[in-house]
């Protein structure tokens, strides 16, 4: 009995977890995250150019990121300029908790996604837009 009760617990998991997974995803990728970014990077590039600077710390938050570096990338290129909109992104995990996974989805750049776990690789590749490398 504790072994059903067991691998029942352990499928329940898995489909909870995928559910939420799906969740989180959808969140990540609605259009009001797409436009929120855009118009905040809009904003720091017309800030910037009337000669406001941002205070770097002040600028993170997370979508894709692990550590606020959507929002730290986004106001670097903000003030550089985006001449090429792509990226190789090395050790990448699945690509989808990645720092370049927000600029690929939210602003359309192109780009690779390189990790050396297999089991990463399954969980984030797309058939139809992304190609990952072991």
């Amino acid at each position: 009995m504790p072994f059903l009760i067991n691998t029942a617990k352990k499928i329940i998991k898995g489909v909870a977890r995928r559910f939420s997974f799906d969740s989180d995803l959808r969140q990540k990728n609605s259009p009001a995250v797409k436009i929120n970014q855009r118009n905040l990077y809009n904003f720091y590039r017309h800030a910037i150019s009337t000669g406001f600077r941002c205070p770097l710390a002040d600028t993170g938050f997370r979508v894709y990121s692990q550590f606020e570096e959507d929002g730290i990338l986004l106001y670097i290129f903000a003030a550089i300029g985006i001449e090429h909109q792509t990226f190789i992104d090395i050790g990448s995990g699945n690509g989808i908790n990645s720092n370049c996974a927000n600029f690929a989805v939210n602003f359309g750049w192109h780009g690779l996604f390189i990790d050396g776990n297999r089991k990463n690789i399954k969980k984030g590749v797309h058939p139809t837009k992304a190609y990952f490398v072991s």
